[in-house]
């Protein structure tokens, strides 16, 4: 498995969303509910409408789901512009049933149920999109989580909770994680300068 890097400026999350939302709504839209919520792209892509959606048809202001690799429930909560984006797709897919994935593929399941877009498929169209706006690097769809969690460390989110979040061990793996370089740990030995 070939090694991905976060994005780290928000200008390359917006170029890569926007360069998404141009090949399909509902692209952009997983993209920025990966980049801000850190889930895996696995569980990202197996959302449905009933996760989204609350009995009378409005948006849910936080989404609640069992991650499938820990089996633990995660929530965390969404902005408007994303909420907004949400009922887009909803309305712009047909997406009726609670059971419908809010990323549907244009391949049909058995019986011509819905089936969501694949990993694979998520995957080449981050690095596409990382490539199609000058991006230098290795982006992937774990690019996602680790931009969330790069964000998350440069906003001064404190070490613990950042390991928690993720469910990292130790804080090495997180620096690893989210491809803290050398040269960002030199800067803080230079910005110190006691005299």
């Amino acid at each position: 498995m070939k090694f991905v890097e976060p994005f780290r400026n928000k200008k390359e999350v917006e170029a890569v969303r926007l360069y998404l939302r141009g090949k399909s709504i509902k692209h952009g839209l997983w993209f920025w509910i990966g980049v801000n919520s850190a889930l895996r792209i696995s569980d990202l892509l197996a959302l449905r409408v009933g996760n989204v959606t609350k009995e009378d048809g409005t948006i849910v202001n936080k989404i609640t789901l069992k991650e499938q690799k820990t089996g633990k429930t995660k929530e965390f909560p969404i902005s408007d512009k994303i909420r907004n984006e949400i009922q887009t797709v909803i309305k712009h897919y047909g997406l009726e049933k609670e059971d419908d994935p809010l990323f549907p593929s244009h391949k049909k399941g058995e019986k011509g149920t819905l089936k969501p877009i694949g990993r694979s498929y998520a995957n080449q169209l981050i690095t596409e999109a990382a490539a199609m706006c000058n991006i230098r690097g290795n982006y992937g769809s774990h690019s996602m989580r680790k931009s969330f969690a790069y964000f998350a460390w440069q906003q001064g989110t404190d070490v613990l909770l950042l390991m928690d979040l993720l469910n990292h061990s130790s804080p090495k793996d997180l620096r690893r994680y989210i491809g803290i370089t050398q040269d960002q740990l030199n800067e803080v030995y230079l910005s110190v300068d006691l005299g």
